[in-house]
């Protein structure tokens, strides 16, 4: 873990256990400058794991709009444009889809369809990542 993520990790530990006292079930509303964006996610991943309901991010983009779900979600609008959009809506992994634009999800599927392929592709071999890496085969078979 970078020196910086750890930071970010320790910084949010206290904001959320000695700052807040979150506890499960509780909802944060997180609210900080765009440019503090990596600390902001780090602490939104740390309520999600003390089991906090939701989680209210403001910081990605000045033209966003947030609007709560009935199912407790947020959905988020913000106009933007550029290359950097897949890789952030793929940092939320399966936390978030994408509704529109078109491009954008169709972008998402296919790179997570070639992610899903490379991981098929060792689907039968049961070596541990270190022995393929190194070569090593392991049969599976016990001695008697």
């Amino acid at each position: 873990m970078a020196a910086i993520e750890e930071l970010y990790r320790r910084y949010a530990d206290l904001a959320l256990d000695v700052g807040l006292s979150l506890q499960a079930g509780q909802r944060l509303w997180l609210s900080m400058p765009v440019t503090a964006a990596p600390l902001a996610r780090v602490i939104a991943a740390a309520a999600y794991q003390r089991g906090a309901r939701y989680v209210r991010e403001r910081t990605f983009h000045p033209t966003q709009q947030l609007h709560d779900l009935p199912d407790g979600g947020v959905e988020l609008r913000f106009k933007a444009a550029g290359l950097e959009l897949p890789r952030f809506v793929l940092e939320w992994g399966p936390r978030v889809e994408v509704i529109e634009p078109a491009w954008l999800r169709e972008d998402v599927i296919n790179q997570l369809r070639t992610a899903l392929a490379r991981y098929s592709d060792h689907q039968g071999d049961r070596r541990t990542v270190s022995d393929r890496v190194m070569g090593n085969s392991r049969t599976g078979t016990t001695e008697t």
